[in-house]
């Protein structure tokens, strides 16, 4: 059972000091003072005090009678009162009144005989720790019958390993019999290591009995009785704990029930102040935000204090909703505007003729409808008053110009990539060009994985990977306008400002090939480039008679796959010109293979590149069979490859082109060279034309800081 209160020793003490002054100062007792050290301040305790003074002078009869209704918590409380009610509840003559008092809770287990009835009702309706008196206690060693905040909290649990040498011969006498049973009660531990432990007295009690056994006959009879107890207490120990956990649960659903009569009445309240159509339109999470309140979240009721004291909280939330509520409107408002906007511009588009015409890589720089809605022309119109109707009609002003409208779009990205363009060559006297785009070394890379690094002006403008799907740059969403034009114009908004477009990354190496070509990188022009019919070889990957022939831009791409840690003193040793005859051999024989590679056969493969239909707006894929199936289901026919269907990017700037091999006539025996040289692969060339490696400094390139 609890331990009894203690009176603190202070307050004693404070009380003798009080009265001993009282005495040495003799102050009169009808003075304020007198008055305040006498009489002590009462406690303030719930109900009326002394009312049960006069229960124990009852009759004998009416007291069992009132004490057959009370549960055996109450009785053990009524017996904890005061010493005449101890002494007549532990009377063993009055233990039917225990008996009916259990029977007053239902699926209460019956007593254990090794219990008593006040220990019994402490261990089921009680939660103090036995050794130190701590409330709220929930692990219960029910096969001892005690309740302890921790194992070392009294010292009373044993771990089994640290048992005397007594219970441990007993322990192995049972095996050696085959007698399973523990011979003093164990139970698991509350650490994670779930380690059987014991209880202390037991194993004391059975360690005397033990040692005061001699005979051994006797020593394995007293095991078996042992063995029997503490089978029998398994059995009482199933039931207690399995009636605790009915209880726990029961409390449980009691909890959630009168926690939910309380969000009830708070919900109520809120429908009062008139938020119930935002009541009713939040999500569940924004419900549950509500309910994890820790004012909220309570088993008592709800009144006046406790609503004025959660009602900003609780009104912050419902206000936020309100909030989301109201954009969400104007998004739904915005996104009916930009549909008839779109609509008036394909009206435009057909009035013009334009949807009769298969659409080009041209079309695909100009401005999406998305685009249209960010200028001043288009926004202006579509911000004006909601309650104004708005109709194809109201974009005619806007529509009339919109040839104008277009170029100062295009000239306004074009001003972007210009300055990305400016810093990116600052070090370099290309920067002073006055045709920046049509230097070979102003070029810009996708960073997504495309594989398209040789972007130029203007084609960049209808590259795929810069019109992302809805929510693919979220963090630059300021408003709701925004938010209306990511989700109504999907694939429709030109992201070129992305961090995903960059300022060509490998321009130090760029200049080197143009420079191994015999151009200036400052001044040659990237159709000068293109037209170029110079061609080099690897140094690094060179064989000795053997090598792959590149022309500018694939020496870029093989120096971006295999050599892009290069050190910048070897950059200018990396590339080796062919000689004009094996240049020009080189060039004819790769000019074959692109025609090849890049002719309708280019339509019917699944390679990487991007595939457009020409006559919808249907977005850019990867597999052609995207296309195929498209076509038939949307245009009831086969395409025709190149009417129907054309590729958005530049053939000629792709990595994976054929390539060319040159072979020293040394191994023109080789079956590997013959065959190369059958498929229209490989040339020969004479064995001269593997030894320069010659090599040309750059006075203008960009020095290091």
């Amino acid at each position: 059972m609890a331990p009894r209160k203690k009176v603190k020793a202070n307050t004693v003490q404070a009380i003798s000091d009080a009265a001993s002054t009282t005495n040495k100062d003799a102050v009169p007792s009808n003075s304020p003072s007198a008055n305040a050290i006498a009489k002590p301040r009462r406690r303030v305790v719930r109900g009326h005090l002394g009312g049960l003074k006069d229960m124990p002078s009852m009759p004998l009869d009416i007291l069992i009678e009132i004490m057959g209704l009370l549960t055996p918590k109450d009785l053990l409380n009524l017996a904890r009162t005061s010493k005449n009610f101890r002494a007549f509840l532990l009377d063993r003559k009055f233990e039917h009144v225990w008996k009916a008092a259990r029977s007053q809770v239902p699926g209460l287990p019956d007593r254990p005989p090794y219990f008593s009835e006040p220990a019994y009702a402490n261990l089921m309706f009680f939660d103090n720790c036995y050794n130190c008196g701590k409330s709220n206690v929930q692990h219960v060693y029910w096969e001892f019958g005690v309740r302890y905040c921790n194992e070392k909290c009294g010292g009373q649990i044993v771990v089994a390993r640290n048992l005397p040498g007594a219970v441990v011969i007993a322990e192995n006498i049972a095996y050696l019999q085959r007698l399973y049973d523990p011979v003093v009660s164990q139970s698991p531990s509350r650490r994670s290591s779930n380690r059987p432990v014991r209880f202390k007295p037991e194993v004391d009690a059975f360690r005397e009995k033990w040692m005061s056994l001699t005979d051994d006959a006797e020593r394995l009879q007293f095991i078996k009785e042992c063995q029997e107890k503490t089978s029998e207490r398994r059995k009482h120990t199933f039931l207690l704990q399995h009636w605790a956990d009915y209880c726990k649960g029961q409390k449980e659903l009691d909890n959630d029930r009168m926690k939910q009569e309380r969000f009830n009445a708070v919900k109520e309240r809120i429908r009062q102040e008139g938020w119930g159509k935002e009541l009713d339109s939040m999500s569940g999470y924004e419900i549950s935000r509500i309910c994890v309140l820790p004012a909220v979240d309570k088993t008592t009721k709800l009144t006046n204090q406790a609503w004025g004291a959660m009602r900003e909280s609780v009104m912050k939330i419902v206000l936020e909703h309100r909030d989301k509520m109201l954009a969400k409107e104007r998004r739904k408002a915005i996104i009916v505007r930009l549909q008839v906007m779109r609509e008036a511009i394909a009206a435009h588009h057909e009035a013009l003729g334009r949807n009769k015409r298969p659409r080009t890589k041209e079309d695909d720089r100009q401005p999406r409808p998305g685009d249209l809605a960010y200028l001043s022309e288009f926004h202006k119109i579509i911000s004006t008053d909601p309650e104004v109707p708005l109709t194809k009609e109201s974009f005619s002003s806007a529509l009339e110009s919109l040839a104008d409208i277009i170029e100062r779009w295009t000239e306004k990205q074009r001003e972007r990539y210009e300055a990305r363009a400016l810093h990116g060559l600052r070090r370099t006297p290309a920067a002073e060009s006055e045709n920046l785009f049509e230097l070979a070394v102003c070029t810009f890379s996708c960073t997504r994985g495309c594989r398209d690094g040789w972007l130029r002006w203007p084609d960049l403008l209808g590259h795929p990977c810069f019109r992302p799907r809805f929510g693919r740059y979220a963090e630059s969403m300021k408003d709701d306008f925004d938010s209306a034009a990511h989700t109504a114009c999907d694939r429709e908004l030109f992201y070129g400002h992305n961090p995903d477009v960059v300022f060509n990354p490998h321009l130090g190496m760029t200049r080197c090939v143009i420079r191994a070509c015999g151009e200036d990188p400052d001044t040659v022009t990237w159709d000068a480039m293109q037209a170029s019919s110079a061609r080099l070889r690897c140094t690094k990957c060179s064989h000795a008679h053997s090598c792959e022939v590149y022309d500018w831009l694939s020496a870029m791409s093989h120096y971006r796959d295999y050599h892009p840690g290069t050190p910048r003193a070897e950059k200018d040793g990396l590339w080796a010109p062919l000689g004009k005859e094996e240049a020009a051999q080189a060039t004819a024989l790769a000019e074959t293979l692109f025609d090849a590679w890049s002719g309708p056969k280019a339509y019917t493969r699944d390679y990487e590149h991007y595939i457009a239909c020409a006559w919808c707006t249907e977005e850019p894929s990867q597999i052609m069979r995207h296309i195929v199936d498209h076509f038939p289901k949307c245009h009831g026919r086969e395409p025709v490859y190149g009417v129907d269907v054309y590729i958005t990017d530049d053939m000629r700037t792709r990595r994976d082109r054929p390539k060319v091999t040159m072979c020293s006539s040394a191994i023109a025996h080789v079956a590997w060279v013959k065959k190369s040289i059958k498929e229209g692969t490989a040339f020969l060339a004479p064995p001269e034309a593997f030894s320069s490696n010659a090599t040309v400094e750059d006075p203008g390139a960009p020095k290091a800081t």
